[in-house]
C-alpha cells in the first residue's frame, strides 16, 4: 500500500531533518563540476538564515562562500552519481563547530540530501516544519528519508477514529503490518507499561487544547523485547469550531541518543573504575540522607574510608594490580551495604559510605555507626585474593554523624575528614567518630605543622632562657626554651610544639634553629653582660640526637657562631636512651670533649620528663 500524497508532504514540510535538493552541473567533459539548489525545506532555510527565494537556483559555492565546499563534497557526489545508491555520510565543516551527517541519494541528474547537524548530541530533534514543496522529485525524496532516518509516520483522524501508520512505524514497533493487530493496539500494547501513563496524558492534552503533540516515552519491541527511545511529535488540524479533528506526526526513534546521554550521565556521577557512584554523586547522596533524616527524626551517618599505604602497593606492584585491589574492595564494601545506604568511591584509595535510619537516640545511633565501622574495618582485612595472589591491607575510618539540615555536605565531608585523619594519626586500621574537640584539636595541629615551617625559616620563633646555677648560687649560664606565638591560636606549649616537630618530621630543622639562635644570642646578648665561661645549654631531642648527620651539623653551628665548643651544653631528654646501648655510647662518645676531639663541648642527661 502506498502511501497518501498528503502523508508525504506532510513530512516534507514537518520532518526535523534538513532536506536540499540539488540539480548537478557537468563540465565540458562530462566531470562533475558543482551543484545548483532546486529546493529546501524551511529546516535547511531555517539553519541557513535565508529564505527560499534567497537560495533556490544559487550554486553550492554561491550559497557558501569560502567554505571550498565542492573540494569537500564532491567525492560523496561522485560516489553516489557513480554506484546509484544511496550513501551515509558525515564530515565536519572547516573552522566550524558543525558536523554534518545527511543521507545523500541519486535521483536522475539531481541528488538530495537528508540529515542534521550532529555536532552537539548527533540526533534528530526540532521543531516540526511546514513548506509545500513540488511532487516529483520531492515525493521520491521524502520517501528514501523516511526509510533513512527511522521516522515513522502516521495519521490519526478523531472523527473516524481511526490510526494510520506508514510502514515504518510498524519497523520501529517490531510488528508485521499484516499481523491482523490495529496501529492503536500496537501503540497501547507497545509502550513502556511504566510510561503509557504519561504518553497517554500528553496525548489527552494536545487533543483538548488543540496544540502540538509532543511526547517521549520507552516502547518494547514485539519482535526482540527491546527496549527503544521514542519521540513522538504531531501538528493539530481543527474544525471551524477549533476542535481537535485530525493529528499528522512522527515518531522518531532516538534510541542512540539516549543511550549516549545516558552514558554521559553515567559518567558524570559513576566512577569508571569500580563502577560505584563517583563524588559528585555521593554529594548528592549526602543531601538526600540529610533530608530523609530531618524527616524521620532519625540520625545518619557518613563513613569515609581510606587505605593505609595504598601508594606503596601502586609502587611496589604496579597500578594494575593496585586497581584490581581497589575493585574487589569496592565489591566488599557493596555486600555490606543495602538501599536506601550508599557507598561510593570518593576518590583514589578513599571510600564513601551513608547509613540512613540509625536511631533517633544519639548514643544509639553513635553504636550502631561504630558497630558498622568496625565490620568495614574488619571486613578490609580480611585477605584479598589478586591475580598476583593473596593481598592484605587495612584502612583508616572517619565516621561523624548528622539528624538535621543545620550543617552543609561539605561540613559532614570535613568533619568526616577530619576524623578519618586522627584515625591515621593513630596508626593503621584505627576508626574515630567526630565530635568537635577532635575537630578543633586536629585542625589546629594541622595549622601547626603548616606554619612551623616557615616561621622557622623566617626567625618568628622565640628563645626564652631559664638561668642556671653554681654550688654556691651565682648564675652560671641559661637553659633555652623555644617558643612559638601562634597567630590564630598563641603560645603553644612547649611539649606540643614538640611533638608536632617530631611528628611532622620537622624537630632536626628545629633543633639547628635552636642551637644557631642560643649561640647567636650567647656571643651578642649574654657575653657583654655576663662573666666569663658564661655556658647556654640547648635540649635536643633523641630523633635529632641520633640523625646520622647530627654531630656534622653542631659542629658546623659551632664553628660558624664563633662560640668556643665547651661553653655549649647538650642536655639529651631520657627518650635518647630508647636506642640501643650500643649506638647511645656511640653518639655519646661524639659529644664527650675527653673521648673525641672533633667536637669540644659538654654533654649533659636530662632526666626532666
Amino acid at each position: 500500500m502506498s502511501v497518501p500524497l498528503p502523508i508525504l508532504i506532510a513530512l516534507y514540510e514537518q520532518a526535523p531533518l534538513e532536506v536540499h535538493v540539488w540539480k548537478l552541473r557537468y563540465g565540458d567533459r562530462g566531470q562533475i563540476v558543482g551543484w545548483t539548489l532546486v529546493h529546501a525545506n524551511s529546516r535547511a532555510l531555517e539553519a541557513w538564515g535565508r529564505s527560499l527565494d534567497q537560495v533556490v537556483g544559487k550554486s553550492n559555492e554561491e550559497l557558501f562562500p569560502g567554505s571550498d565546499s565542492t573540494k569537500l563534497f564532491l567525492p560523496i557526489v561522485e560516489r553516489i552519481v557513480s554506484t546509484g545508491e544511496p550513501y551515509e555520510w558525515e564530515e565536519g565543516i572547516p573552522d566550524t563547530y558543525q558536523i554534518l551527517r545527511m543521507t545523500s541519494i541519486p535521483v536522475d541528474d539531481h541528488f538530495i540530501s537528508c540529515g542534521m547537524d550532529v555536532g552537539t548530541y548527533r540526533s534528530v530533534e526540532a521543531q516540526l516544519s511546514s513548506k509545500s514543496v513540488a511532487l516529483d522529485h520531492s515525493m521520491r525524496c521524502l520517501k528514501i528519508a523516511t526509510e533513512s532516518a527511522q521516522i515513522g509516520i502516521w495519521e490519526y483522524d478523531l472523527d473516524k477514529g481511526t490510526l494510520i501508520w506508514d510502514k515504518s512505524m510498524y519497523s520501529i514497533y517490531g510488528v508485521e503490518p499484516m499481523d491482523g493487530q490495529l496501529p492503536y493496539e500496537v501503540w497501547r500494547s507497545g509502550v513502556h507499561p511504566d510510561d503509557i501513563d504519561e504518553a497517554m496524558r500528553d496525548l489527552k492534552i494536545a487533543v483538548e487544547t488543540s496544540r502540538m503533540f509532543k511526547s517521549d516515552f520507552r516502547i518494547v519491541r514485539k519482535d526482540t523485547s527491546e527496549v527503544r527511545y521514542i519521540a513522538a511529535q504531531a501538528v493539530v488540524e481543527k474544525d471551524r469550531r477549533r476542535k481537535t479533528t485530525r493529528m499528522i506526526g512522527v515518531n522518531i526513534d532516538r534510541t542512540e541518543r539516549r543511550q549516549a546521554e545516558l552514558k554521559v550521565e553515567h559518567l558524570a556521577y559513576f566512577d569508571t573504575l569500580t563502577d560505584l557512584p563517583n563524588r559528585s554523586s555521593i554529594e548528592l547522596s549526602i543531601t538526600r540522607a540529610i533530608d530523609r533524616s530531618e524527616r524521620s527524626g532519625k540520625s545518619g551517618a557518613l563513613i569515609l574510608v581510606d587505605l593505609d599505604n595504598f601508594k606503596q602497593v601502586n609502587d611496589s606492584v604496579g597500578h594494575k594490580l593496585g586497581d584490581e585491589l581497589l575493585v574487589v574492595l569496592s565489591q566488599r564494601l557493596e555486600s555490606l551495604v543495602s538501599r536506601p545506604d550508599t557507598v561510593g568511591r570518593f576518590g583514589g584509595d578513599e571510600f564513601a559510605l551513608i547509613l540512613n535510619g540509625l536511631d533517633d537516640n544519639p548514643a544509639v545511633a553513635i553504636e550502631t555507626a561504630e558497630k558498622f565501622g568496625a565490620m568495614v574495618r574488619d571486613r578490609i582485612r580480611e585477605p584479598m585474593q589478586l591475580t598476583a595472589g593473596k593481598f592484605l591491607t587495612s584502612a583508616s575510618l572517619g565516621i561523624t554523624l548528622f539528624q538535621d539540615s543545620t550543617l552543609e555536605p561539605s561540613d559532614l565531608l570535613r568533619q568526616a575528614e577530619l576524623a578519618m585523619y586522627q584515625a591515621k594519626a593513630l596508626g593503621r586500621g584505627t576508626m574515630q567518630i567526630f565530635d568537635v574537640k577532635l575537630g578543633r584539636d586536629f585542625i589546629q595541629r594541622v595549622a601547626l605543622e603548616r606554619d612551623l615551617g616557615p616561621a622557622i625559616e623566617n626567625n618568628e620563633l622565640e628563645l626564652h632562657y631559664q638561668p642556671q646555677f653554681d654550688a654556691e648560687g651565682r648564675v652560671r649560664g641559661v637553659e633555652a626554651l623555644v617558643r612559638f606565638n601562634h597567630p590564630d591560636y598563641g603560645p603553644i606549649p612547649p611539649e606540643k610544639l614538640i611533638r608536632v616537630a617530631e611528628e611532622s618530621g620537622q624537630i632536626r630543622a628545629l633543633g639547628l634553629w635552636v642551637v644557631r639562635t642560643a649561640l647567636q644570642d650567647l656571643r651578642m646578648r649574654f657575653d657583654p653582660v655576663a662573666e666569663d665561661r658564661f655556658r647556654i645549654s640547648v635540649n635536643v631531642s633523641a630523633l635529632q640526637f641520633y640523625d646520622p648527620d647530627f654531630t656534622e651539623k653542631l659542629k658546623s653551628e659551632v664553628d660558624s657562631s664563633g662560640v668556643d665548643a665547651s661553653r655549649l651544653t647538650i642536655e639529651l631528654t631520657e627518650s635518647a636512651l630508647n636506642a640501643s646501648e650500643s649506638e647511645f655510647q656511640r653518639k655519646w662518645c661524639l659529644c664527650r670533649p675527653w673521648e673525641c676531639s672533633s667536637l669540644w663541648m659538654t654533654s649533659a642527661l636530662d632526666t626532666r620528663v
